[in-house]
């Protein structure tokens, strides 16, 4: 199976956790015409269901079958949003093509250094060597910052080049609502995902 396989194996169980865990309400009264004429597929170009319940709680959202590559519902799909933790499945997916998942990682201070004391979650130590897969785990399972930027570095040296990467990336899988400002998802007005973008990086 292919390291970008797994990868979107684990965010797609993870994803479904999410959605088995946290109920969210929607209303038939209130319509959102993001979407004209139905769901469509990623391309806008086929209309599959005739739907537009609009979701109360949420700036923005996309429930996407993979299997059918359609949009089952859509809401703001193309707005710019906070993308938080799920950032980090673009660092899994750059990780796991820059690098094999047997690598031996060194914990370095200076990289610990460049996260603030509150965004760390793990017991990290300066000289520590982790194998690059335990890294991806702690990145995909425990959402951990620190994990993140390690492999981001470990990967192109700095963190400044991996997030050229992250961005060239997202050109190239056309992904034209999103830019990317660390591979953390720690808050920056410049960094931002659209709901589409998601559903193209977990595609």
């Amino acid at each position: 199976m292919k390291k970008s396989e797994l990868i979107r194996r684990i965010f797609c169980g993870l994803l479904t956790l999410i959605l088995v865990v946290v109920p969210v309400s929607a209303s038939e009264t209130e319509i959102d015409l993001s979407i004209t004429q139905g769901s469509r597929t990623l391309d806008g170009k086929i209309p599959l269901l005739d739907t537009a319940e609009e979701l109360n709680e949420a700036n923005a959202a996309l429930l996407y079958d993979i299997q059918t590559d359609s949009i089952i519902f859509g809401k703001n799909m193309d707005e710019p949003q906070n993308p938080a933790g799920i950032v980090k499945i673009m660092t899994a997916l750059l990780v796991a093509e820059k690098c094999s998942m047997d690598e031996k990682v060194t914990i370095r201070q200076d990289v610990l250094d460049l996260l603030s004391s509150g965004s760390r979650s793990l017991d990290f130590q300066d000289g520590e060597i982790i194998p690059m897969v335990d890294l991806m785990y702690c990145i995909l399972v425990e959402a951990a910052n620190e994990a993140a930027v390690i492999a981001a570095v470990h990967a192109c040296g700095t963190e400044e080049a991996f997030v050229e990467e992250m961005n060239r990336q997202a050109r190239a899988l056309g992904m034209t609502g999103s830019h990317f400002t660390n591979p953390d998802g720690y808050h920056d007005p410049e960094h931002y995902m659209c709901p589409r973008d998601v559903a193209l990086v977990g595609s």
